[in-house]
């Protein structure tokens, strides 16, 4: 097996684990937005741990990926001409950049509800407690 054959299949299986990481991140983030966050202490601010972040950061970019491809297929009506060229001269169209921005800013608001609610339902099970 030559070299670039075996660089072609390392890089489709880091394609494939990728795809795995941003399916499954997503359901172990909302699964623990229901039933809580591993946390080291109570305290809010306390260190997190390298898998948590990776969690979260492949929830973000699975939330940023939906989000913007249906906000792109909102824009219909926007003509795909419309938009500039970039410092590399590749065309960016202004519709796709009006869905990654609103897909960025979609993601973190979902973020933002989940936190609330497991900040309520944390509330909630230490006053059942006490």
């Amino acid at each position: 097996m030559n070299r670039s054959a075996s660089m072609k299949t390392a890089l489709q299986i880091l394609a494939v684990l990728m795809y795995i990481w941003c399916a499954v991140s997503p359901l172990v983030f909302i699964a623990w937005a229901v039933f809580g966050f591993p946390r080291s202490s109570n305290d809010a601010f306390s260190p997190v741990k390298p898998w948590v972040m990776a969690v979260g950061m492949g929830t973000l970019l699975c939330f940023v990926v939906v989000i913007s491809s249906g906000v792109n297929e909102w824009l219909i009506f926007i003509p795909e001409s419309w938009g500039s060229t970039d410092d590399y001269g590749e065309f960016v169209s202004a519709r796709r950049g009006i869905s990654s921005i609103v897909g960025f800013a979609g993601a973190l608001g979902v973020f933002y509800l989940l936190g609330c609610y497991a900040t309520q339902r944390d509330s909630e099970r230490k006053r059942k407690t006490s």
